[in-house]
């Protein structure tokens, strides 16, 4: 499913960057004679979990993408997603995706759509569809995709297409399917970029495998309103997609695609996607006249499952952002460092203005690869290293960038960086003087730059973007021609404990495929749980359940507060830093630093808000270690104003600060109330061989949510006792069973989830 966005996508250097090498991976086993090993994830939507799906909301105008990037009809909703029993087969309960001829939001139609981004990655493996589409007709598009995790702009994140339904009668035409009938025909993708596919009448750069080629199959019978199963094979050498109808399994592409050097985009990974689209330059339905697809139409998702496949594949939930410490090598061959990122594997280098810069001849600093430019007056230069995933460069506050710049004297330049939420900060180098101990000589010189300084006041340093970028200053642009170059560029710590410190287990959500599980295994406990979340090979997870550190660190308290029907604080309290990221009335979100205050609280004030308006937020709270990101949060301001006793009003919330947090094997763990002294101590107590109590005390009220040998999720609000206790007896567990839960507190305001745990009778 196509984003034809262009903005800010700029030329991205590959084997033109000087002597930059990238190496070729290694070939894997033929994903046509797949070895399919271990479920690695399982989703079997009997509900729709919230801690693994976002339900999207909007037209894409909010995030300036309007019509989706493909001039779509439809404007999503979640009221358009449900659970439900699939009407041709009764006994099976799925996800309904709901196409409706709705005028909504300035749309006329109106449709729902799932995404698992910033919630659950796929990196290889097989991933097995089974769903069902309404009659497409001319109109609709139901699509199962993945987009790449990483921060580049589409397409230079990737997208791969499982299968997608509803093209254009041309598309099938130029894949060799003149008049094919429309419900029958199902098609697949992999889109990337690649610079020979950068022509005036492809300004996006993006090269597509279906482009005027044999990419489908067609049905003897209709796809709809039956249950199909879609597959893609993933390596870091192949992608092979296809199609099992009625048990005969059939490939869409004759050759499995290569996945090499020029895509490295798939070796990386990506998130899903189900959505069912209404128009678009997809489909032969430029306008809400020209579709004739019978509406209300549903799409229905049975499953979706992942597996190991060639002894790869990994699935992780979560955020996936762990704060990094010691040296990082943002640009680095030789220099020792703790970790350090690889361009044209985890980063890509950016020319900005292609038509003043060009690839350089001069040679490398330190080791072979050097970022090395020639540069045409009179023009604007620049250019950056952006990473491909956040970087949480947290605990680098008090410590240094360090550069080495081999640039004329007379050349006045700014280097910056950028963080995830688009916040800029620039540090001016003036022409023939020494800055940050950079010495003017036209040769080769490093810059030692206080990261302080680099982040400015707006800077969030636990999601980076950019780590160095380099351009002209506006008002002295260079009058000759010249070469400059770019090498060793690192950030360095600092030497105290914290920045040295082993990242935190809590910040290390583990991989679910034991091939890939990183040497510090936690237990996989998304920030956001809902009371039914998806199911995961158990084999696979790690038993130990992360709990908040009982040390003595204040509450975070945090909320709102309504000061008249237009405007209202935002505040943090007991917290170094915090940014607050609000939309109103569902418009372009805003990432703002609060101020901090000498009460060590963080404020900031909004005024001129429209009456009733709906505001939504959500915090990024600084920790001694990392940060942590609040839930997303709602309200509506009053209508019309009134005295300041009745309108005034405040919501607060809670988030336990933590400098470590500990892997804990026993059965109790605790939550700290918001607004009392008090622990809620939780956890279980066997009682036989078959029965077991759970128990969560010093808590007003307490939900248990459990599984019994991976089957359907109970959820029980606890018997509430008036020692404060909370309690529910299980009887009737099969002896040995594997039994999987997490307790929903209640706190005086609002409810903490804690982590999964896993033990067996």
């Amino acid at each position: 499913m196509n984003i034809n966005n262009n903005v800010g996508l700029k030329a991205k250097l590959t084997a033109a960057m000087g002597t930059l090498l990238f190496a070729t991976a290694p070939v894997m086993a033929d994903v046509l004679n797949p070895t399919i090993g271990s479920l690695l994830y399982e989703e079997n939507f009997n509900t729709l979990d919230s801690s693994v799906w976002n339900s999207i909301e909007g037209d894409g105008c909010a995030i300036g993408l309007c019509g989706w990037g493909n001039q779509e009809l439809q404007y999503y909703r979640a009221n358009n997603l449900a659970i439900e029993n699939v009407p041709f087969e009764p006994a099976t309960k799925a996800l309904a995706i709901q196409a409706k001829r709705e005028a909504f939001g300035g749309s006329s139609f109106t449709s729902g759509k799932i995404t698992t981004e910033n919630k659950l990655q796929i990196k290889y493996g097989m991933i097995e569809i089974r769903m069902s589409t309404p009659q497409v007709g001319v109109g609709l598009w139901p699509a199962a995709w993945m987009l790449g995790t990483s921060l580049a702009t589409w397409p230079a994140k990737g997208e791969i297409d499982i299968m997608e339904m509803g093209h254009r009668a041309q598309a099938m035409a130029d894949a060799g399917f003149l008049g094919a009938d429309i419900n029958s025909y199902v098609g697949s993708n992999a889109i990337f970029y690649a610079s020979a596919a950068c022509v005036p009448a492809n300004p996006t750069c993006a090269a597509s495998t279906a482009w005027q080629t044999d990419n489908a199959y067609v049905a003897n019978t209709p796809l709809t309103n039956r249950f199909v199963k879609y597959r893609l094979y993933w390596t870091d050498s192949q992608i092979r997609f296809t199609v099992i109808d009625n048990g005969v399994e059939t490939d869409l592409y004759q050759n499995p695609i290569p996945v090499n050097e020029e895509s490295s985009e798939f070796q990386a990974p990506f998130y899903l996607l189900f959505n069912l689209a209404v128009g678009g330059n997809f489909t032969d339905a430029a306008n809400a006249g020209q579709v004739t697809a019978p509406l209300p139409g549903k799409m229905y998702v049975d499953y979706v499952r992942v597996y190991q496949l060639d002894g790869k594949g990994e699935v992780k939930l979560g955020n996936q952002v762990k704060p990094e410490t010691g040296t990082f090598g943002v640009f680095t061959d030789n220099t020792a460092t703790t970790n350090k990122q690889v361009a044209g594997a985890s980063s890509d280098i950016w020319i900005w203005n292609t038509a003043s810069t060009t690839a350089g001849t001069t040679a490398a600093y330190e080791g072979t690869n050097v970022i090395a430019w020639k540069y045409t007056a009179p023009q604007w230069f620049g250019g950056g290293i952006a990473s491909r995933q956040a970087r949480d460069m947290s605990k680098f506050v008090n410590g240094n960038m360090k550069v080495r710049i081999k640039i004329p004297a007379n050349v006045a330049f700014k280097i910056g960086v950028q963080d995830t939420y688009t916040n800029q900060n620039w540090l001016t180098f003036p022409a023939n003087t020494t800055t940050y101990g950079l010495v003017r000589n036209g040769d080769w010189a490093q810059a030692t730059v206080p990261v302080s300084a680099l982040r400015g006041s707006l800077v969030a340093l636990q999601s980076m973007s950019t780590l160095f970028s380099i351009a002209s200053v506006d008002g002295a642009l260079p009058t000759s021609n010249f070469e400059m170059a770019i090498d060793d560029v690192i950030w360095e710590c600092g030497a105290s404990a914290d920045c040295q410190a082993a990242v935190s287990s809590s910040s290390v959500p583990s991989s679910v495929a034991p091939s890939s599980r990183s040497s510090t295994p936690s237990s996989v406990a998304p920030s956001s749980r809902s009371s039914t979340p998806s199911s995961v090979a158990p084999s696979s997870r790690s038993s130990s359940s992360l709990a908040p550190s009982s040390s003595s660190v204040a509450a975070s308290t945090n909320g709102h507060t309504v000061l008249s029907s237009t405007s209202l604080k935002f505040f943090v309290n007991n917290a170094a830093w915090a940014d607050i990221h609000y939309t109103i009335n569902n418009g372009p979100q805003q990432n703002i630093r609060l101020t901090h205050n000498a009460d060590n609280s963080n404020t900031l004030t909004v005024t001129g808000i429209p009456a009733g308006a709906l505001v939504k937020y959500s915090y990024t709270i600084g920790q001694a270690v990392g940060a942590i990101d609040t839930a997303w949060a709602q309200f509506n301001l009053p209508m019309v104003s009134s005295s300041a006793s009745s309108v005034k009003s405040s919501v607060a919330s809670s988030v336990k600060s933590s400098v470590a947090s500990s892997v804990k094997s026993s059965v109790a763990s605790s939550v700290r109330s918001s607004v009392a002294s008090s622990v809620a101590t939780y956890g279980y107590t066997k009682l036989s061989a078959t029965s077991v109590r759970f128990y969560a005390n010093n808590s007003p009220w307490t939900d248990i949510h459990y599984t019994v040998n991976g089957g359907a999720q109970q959820n029980i609000r606890m018997t509430h006792n008036a020692d404060n206790t909370n309690v529910y007896t299980l009887s009737g567990v099969p002896a040995g069973a594997v039994i999987r839960y997490f307790y929903t507190i209640g706190q005086a305001v609002g409810a903490v989830d804690t982590a999964w745990v896993q033990f067996n009778m």
